[in-house]
């Protein structure tokens, strides 16, 4: 299980370091592109990668005082604060990713498609998997003997005991 915590913090690290580095790099993956960024120190974006360090080793720094977790905050709070007041505009911020919404959403109720009047309706020809046709023939040749039972038995019998 460590192996695969550590692989999973490997693959978390290398996909920011786009973000770290300011450097789109190219590659088929993660390990390709981190290797990219590497070879291409010329084409990182200073100041991005200033304020990703200085970050960093603010988090590590605080969590060790008083402030512990808080650390993390204040460090964000203490670069962003920094990048501001050097009107460094060039480093991206989360805005650069899209709208910032100014609340939560609101709770809304799932939509359900079920529709239940009698057996037929709840497994009725259009709710049959399509994706298999073998499989789907089967079902289908099912659920057509399946009514013609019913239709011919007077629906279906519930319950023992129950006699015609």
């Amino acid at each position: 299980m460590v192996g695969f915590i550590s692989a999973v913090g490997v693959n978390i690290i290398l996909g920011q370091l786009a973000n770290l580095t300011g450097y789109k790099a190219e590659g088929a993956n993660r390990v390709i592109r981190a290797l990219n960024t590497l070879i291409h120190p010329g084409e990182l974006h200073l100041q991005s990668l200033v304020v990703g360090l200085v970050t960093i080793v603010l988090i590590l720094l605080l969590e060790r005082t008083r402030l512990g977790p808080l650390g993390l905050v204040v460090a964000v709070i203490a670069t962003s604060a920094g990048v501001a007041a050097l009107q460094w505009d060039s480093v991206a911020t989360v805005s650069d990713l899209g709208a910032i919404p100014r609340s939560l959403p609101l709770p809304v109720a799932p939509a359900f498609r079920l529709r239940v009047t009698g057996i037929t309706d709840l497994i009725g020809p259009e709710n049959i998997y399509p994706g298999d046709e073998r499989i789907g023939a089967t079902l289908k040749r099912a659920y057509a003997d399946a009514v013609t039972w019913i239709e011919h038995n007077n629906g279906p019998r519930f319950g023992a005991g129950h006699s015609s």
